[in-house]
């Protein structure tokens, strides 16, 4: 039989109904229309990816934020990607800080520097939540803000203390985890990044010994402002400006430190290690231990990995 006769011609019997079963561009996508989009999700898996929520609905109440964390990081070790976590250096010191006057702000009260170290517990707690993995924006410097009541609003501390409980007592409320460190290894980091590398450094000596003090504070505080930075690029105007004037605080802060009188850091170390100390210390009554070694120095290793 002819080929050239057979396509313009009848077609033999097999040959129509093998076309019937394949159907031709039309039938296909009449039939595309009536078939259910592979690609949508069952109302089962969407209730959960409300539940977890993207960067977008970080905000709202304290009940929906707790809600939201319990699930995300109950379940963290189930959706983990494969992936290495992306690990970036923190920013150098910056080369001009503007001085503290240039800010429209009254005279700073003797209580600002109690925000420091709340600020501080809020960085180290969202860094080491995370493994350090910056791409997962906004959720880690959302995680900042959380803990940190002082990147949320204006809120005054009375003592080192209060501000680093009232950290970890947020960080409770808004359904996160034990951080990796523990509640006294974030603490114990925050202490070390007060400290600053001090005589460690090969680089130091007695005439600049108030600029290493206060060098780790200010990488801390420029390495946030910048995840802050890059986490609200996606966000809807109000969470957006929330994200603003964290980073304003931030700045707001590097300024401070920067021109803080000599010792003003080691005193607030020194202030730290006792919460440390008061943590040990009612963790073994209760016969809780926490894994980590006091001699550690997370908060210094932190800087010194990232760098």
């Amino acid at each position: 039989m002819d080929l050239g006769t057979t396509k313009r011609g009848r077609k033999e019997p097999k040959s129509q109904g093998g076309e019937r079963r394949s159907g031709d561009g039309k039938n296909r996508r009449r039939r595309d229309r009536k078939e259910p989009k592979r690609g949508r999700k069952d109302p089962k898996a969407q209730g959960e990816e409300r539940r977890s929520g993207d960067g977008n609905s970080r905000s709202g109440d304290g009940n929906s934020r707790r809600g939201k964390n319990q699930d995300k990081y109950e379940h963290k070790d189930e959706d983990e990607d494969e992936d290495e976590p992306q690990i970036a250096p923190p920013p150098a010191i910056p080369s001009s800080i503007p001085a503290l006057s240039s800010f429209p702000a009254p005279p700073p009260s003797p209580l600002l520097r109690f925000q420091l170290p709340n600020v501080l517990f809020g960085y180290v707690f969202a860094l080491s939540l995370h493994g350090g993995d910056e791409s997962l924006v906004p959720e880690l410097p959302g995680a900042a803000i959380d803990v940190a009541a002082a990147l949320r609003m204006r809120r005054a501390f009375r003592s080192t203390a209060e501000a680093l409980r009232a950290a970890r007592d947020d960080a409770k409320g808004a359904g996160y985890p034990t951080g990796p460190l523990g509640d006294a290894g974030t603490v114990l980091a925050v202490a070390e990044l007060l400290e600053g590398p001090g005589d460690n450094s090969e680089n130091y000596t007695q005439n600049n010994a108030a600029n290493y003090n206060n060098n780790y504070v200010i990488m801390a505080l420029a390495h946030l402002e910048q995840l802050l930075s890059r986490g609200r690029l996606n966000l809807v105007a109000n969470e957006r400006q929330t994200f603003v004037n964290a980073q304003r605080k931030c700045r707001f802060l590097m300024s401070w430190s920067q021109e803080a009188p000599m010792g003003t850091m080691v005193e607030l170390a020194r202030e730290t290690r006792e919460v440390v100390n008061e943590i040990i210390s009612a963790n073994e009554g209760m016969g809780q231990g926490e894994i980590f070694s006091a001699s550690e120095g997370r908060g210094r290793r932190l800087i010194e990995e990232l760098d």
